[in-house]
């Protein structure tokens, strides 16, 4: 992420301040990229008292910033300047606020769901000249964290929680506190089967996004995060509890694994009078399969502690890489949900 810094904040008398912000922005952890890359051109504010008191390395970084930003074509996303306009301008005071929160991917379960996101990260991010990965030492460093918002229907009021802690910095500065939050969502779409239309929270959910300005979200295409595992780690849990579920599972199509609920199977919702519901009509033709077959995928498969354990494999198998994967996904939406989480730095 590319930060202009103009030359008015060169020359703030805050110079507590300004060095404050220099750092934050220029800090560069043993072994890890740098947080930020930052544009100032050192020929407009080399006069000034707070370049001048600038050690040498932090003056020849600025130079090889400016360098490495003309070559790449780099473009500016925020801007730290005095004369403040708009969603991505800050002045002093508000990008202390705003660069040294965390960014926050909001997850359903962050417990579970984030080995998927970080298993996305590993094996879809491209490592640089150096061997690393930017978006994982985000995450490594803590200036990416994930954030538990515990279902669709909480995500707004976990979003309005954060909107608060700016409400004064928002007032002060004639802004909208939304500019100030720095996130993005990322849900199961809960849907059963292909065709099912968005659920209403998520509609909800949705317009309340757009109407705060936080654009970076992702509703996945398939049922839930656990329907991305590939098929190879699946067949590795094969064991004397797992083998008859397992044995079904592999000859489902990509549809009827897409929508599956691994863990439970089917809707088990009862009438007033207890008897089980029947399936949606749409429901039952994705999954005209024998009864026998139906009643042993009804039954979940048989993996202990299922909620926890079984997400932890997208980390601890060895049977996920970036073919597995994308296999499993069957378009590009990873490298979307990837691209998508780019933006954060």
């Amino acid at each position: 992420m590319w930060i202009e810094i103009t030359s008015d904040i060169f020359e703030t008398k805050d110079s507590k301040s300004f060095y404050f912000i220099f750092n934050l922005l220029t800090w560069n952890p043993s072994g890890s990229v740098a947080r930020y890359n930052i544009y100032t051109d050192s020929r407009d504010v080399s006069e000034t008292e707070n370049y001048q008191n600038l050690n040498t390395d932090d003056k020849k970084l600025l130079d090889d910033e400016f360098d490495a930003y003309i070559t790449s074509n780099g473009k500016i996303r925020y801007t730290i300047t005095n004369n403040n306009k708009g969603n991505y301008s800050f002045n002093l005071d508000e990008a202390i606020r705003f660069f040294i929160q965390p960014a926050s991917i909001i997850l359903e379960n962050n417990k579970n769901d984030a080995a998927f996101i970080q298993a996305i990260v590993h094996h879809f991010e491209a490592r640089n000249s150096y061997g690393a990965q930017a978006l994982m030492d985000h995450i490594n460093n803590g200036w990416i964290q994930f954030e538990n918002a515990g279902g669709c229907s909480n995500v707004e009021n976990f979003i309005e929680g954060k909107l608060q802690s700016f409400n004064d910095l928002s007032v002060k500065n004639n802004a909208y506190n939304y500019k100030y939050v720095r996130c993005m969502v990322i849900l199961d779409s809960d849907k059963e089967y292909s065709g099912e239309g968005q659920k209403p929270g998520y509609t909800k959910l949705e317009s309340y996004l757009i109407s705060k300005n936080l654009l970076n979200y992702h509703f996945l295409e398939k049922r839930m995060m656990e329907n991305y595992m590939p098929d190879e780690v699946i067949e590795s849990l094969r064991n004397n509890k797992t083998v008859a579920w397992i044995n079904v599972y592999n000859i489902l199509n990509d549809e009827q694994k897409n929508f599956l609920n691994y863990k439970s199977g089917f809707s088990k919702e009862k009438d007033e009078k207890g008897i089980r519901k029947p399936l949606k009509a749409e429901i039952s033709a994705l999954y005209a399969i024998s009864k026998a077959n139906f009643d042993i995928l009804d039954n979940g498969l048989n993996y202990p502690n299922f909620k926890e354990n079984f997400p932890a494999l997208f980390l601890s198998s060895g049977h996920v890489n970036k073919f597995t994967l994308k296999t499993r996904a069957g378009n590009d939406e990873l490298e979307r949900v990837l691209d998508k989480m780019k933006s954060l730095i």
